[in-house]
């Protein structure tokens, strides 16, 4: 009888063992297996699928963004070629440039607020960027190369930019200003390669093998990157906000359990009510009326100025290399800055040793500066290192606000205001020149021409042009500066208007305040629920907020 006693003992074992006991035993999921289980999304700043992606937005967005900064080599070749129309080339540069700029808000509100995904926006800007460079290289006049140098072609970067940072965004927050300023010291790089290209391949075999190189080069880099430019992925314990974290600690009788923390300032008035967003919409409109000038003119300023006896080329080459590549080391530092400075102060830097160096240098207004190759040769430098330093302040100028959205409502912003000031500099430089050379002619004793390359800049026909571009550096270092008085006056108006801090908690915003930052209740589960994303998801934001008004009630924080 041992035997089968042993036999169907060892069945019964099994059967315990295997699939009855499962469907015998109720099931038990817990939120917090299933927390735990959901594979967490890669860390945001220090990951390596964070860098690849700033990686891909080097190779995607900068070097499509650099096609256009090399212009002026362009301008310089249309005008010796004689095609119709070359006096108005500079509307060519003006418009790629300024299409950047001037449709943001409507790219953003597309992304932002009809919720498009970015990455088809992105394959659309690479299309077009191609199919511009095609188009160009069969274009005989000046009204043909802008529509598809200057128009196609800004309209592939307008569609680019906005996309392509919101990625970016979602990856970086604490280095955001660095990985703008990476992006756009990247583009200044391939402006300056391809300023070097364009001038060999069109001296060497003309305007269309310039263009089809560059339609292959877009073809091929961004064509290849542009598939790693992906959003993070969220995971279920975190807020629908890129930008907060999660922070567990235990439930004390002084706090609520399960809040998180938002890295932003604690103003609660929309952007549009503050006074601050003008300033940095004014400053930033005066600012980027005389950016780009420089960029434009310098060439022909060279050849006809300092170089008017000798061939000019190459020299104009270097110059317009020396302007973009100066651009790097400033966008690159001064984004870094920005996430350990105050961004006031470092725009008021920015514009103000522009302002000085074109007075001192190009001008010849502070001192006796002849007009000669070294003098451009500085005043590039100077001009291009610390103004284009100031588009990398951006991403810090949008995150004085308070959420995210606001944030890249407001960065959008900034780019409309930039694109609608550079389509104005053309225009206005074409007038400032006009009546720089109509002065120059009504002189009494005007400076003949074998004698200009040792004269200063103040002495030329670009007199007004240039005192233009100085005087509003100037105006817009003084607008920066009085953004630091009015940040601090809007602090004291809020504090002054906001109900006392008790105990660390402000009743008003149903927060926490720890050392200037945010602790928002927007995810706190009922008592007695474990602590978990997909339990606090659940139950919601108007749940989390009637819960600790309750504890903050019981516990005496503040009255019924």
């Amino acid at each position: 009888m041992r035997l089968p006693e042993m036999f169907f003992s060892i069945l019964n074992h099994l059967g315990r063992s295997g699939c009855n006991e499962d469907i015998d035993k109720p099931v038990e999921t817990s939120v917090t297996d299933l927390s735990v289980e959901a594979k967490p999304p890669p860390a945001i700043d220090s990951s390596w699928e964070a860098n690849k992606v700033l990686l891909a937005a080097v190779f995607c967005q900068a070097f499509i963004e650099g096609i256009p900064l090399c212009f002026g080599i362009f301008e310089n070749h249309y005008q010796d070629l004689g095609l119709p129309g070359h006096e108005r080339s500079s509307w060519i540069g003006v418009c790629a440039i300024g299409m950047l700029y001037v449709g943001a808000p409507f790219i953003n509100y597309l992304c932002e607020g009809l919720k498009f995904k970015p990455e088809c926006f992105i394959q659309c800007a690479w299309a077009i960027c191609v199919i511009s460079m095609v188009a160009a290289s069969f274009c005989t006049t000046i009204n043909t190369l802008a529509i598809t140098q200057g128009f196609l072609l800004g309209l592939s970067l307008l569609i680019i930019e906005m996309p392509s940072l919101i990625i970016v965004n979602t990856w970086f927050v604490k280095r955001r200003g660095f990985a703008y300023g990476l992006i756009f010291s990247a583009a200044d790089i391939f402006g300056a390669g391809y300023g070097y290209l364009a001038q060999y391949v069109l001296h060497r075999h003309g305007m269309r093998a310039t263009f089809l190189t560059f339609a292959v080069l877009a073809f091929v880099i961004p064509g290849t990157s542009m598939w790693f430019l992906r959003p993070r992925p969220c995971s279920p314990s975190e807020d629908a906000s890129e930008e907060s974290t999660a922070r567990t600690e235990p439930l004390n009788n002084n706090e609520c359990p399960e809040s998180t923390i938002v890295d932003e300032p604690p103003h609660s008035r929309p952007a549009h009510l503050r006074p601050l967003l003008y300033l940095f919409l004014l400053g930033t409109c005066i600012q980027s009326f005389a950016y780009y000038i420089p960029s434009i003119y310098l060439p022909t300023y060279n050849t006809q100025v300092v170089a008017s006896l000798v061939d000019g080329s190459n020299q104009n080459t270097n110059l317009l290399g020396v302007f973009n590549l100066s651009q790097i080391p400033g966008e690159f530092i001064f984004g870094w800055l920005s996430d350990r400075t105050d961004v006031h102060f470092l725009s008021t830097v920015s514009s103000l040793v522009a302002s000085i160096a074109t007075f001192l240098l190009w001008a010849g207004l502070i001192g006796d500066f002849p007009a000669s190759l070294g003098t451009l040769m500085a005043f590039a430098g100077l001009f291009g290192g610390f103004g284009g330093g100031f588009l990398a302040l951006w991403s810090r100028m949008s995150m004085c606000f308070d959420s995210k959205v606001q944030g890249q409502r407001v960065y959008s912003m900034l780019s409309m205001i930039r694109g609608i000031a550079t389509f104005a500099s053309g225009p206005i430089s074409s007038a400032l020149l006009k009546l720089g050379t109509k002065l120059q002619n009504q002189s009494s004793n005007p400076v003949p021409q074998t004698q200009t390359q040792t004269h200063r800049g103040i002495e030329t026909r670009y007199k007004v042009m240039i005192l233009f571009v100085a005087c509003c550096m100037a105006v817009s270092a003084l607008i920066a500066a009085s953004g630091f008085f009015i940040e601090r006056w809007e602090k004291r108006q809020n504090n002054r208007n906001s109900p006392p801090v008790v105990n660390g908690i402000d009743p008003e915003n149903n927060c926490y305040r720890h050392q200037g930052t945010q602790i928002e209740d927007s995810r706190v589960p009922p008592l007695g629920l474990e602590k978990s994303a997909v339990g606090m998801n659940d139950y919601g934001r108007e749940r989390g907020r009637d819960y600790c008004k309750d504890r903050r009630r019981r516990d005496g924080w503040m009255g019924e």
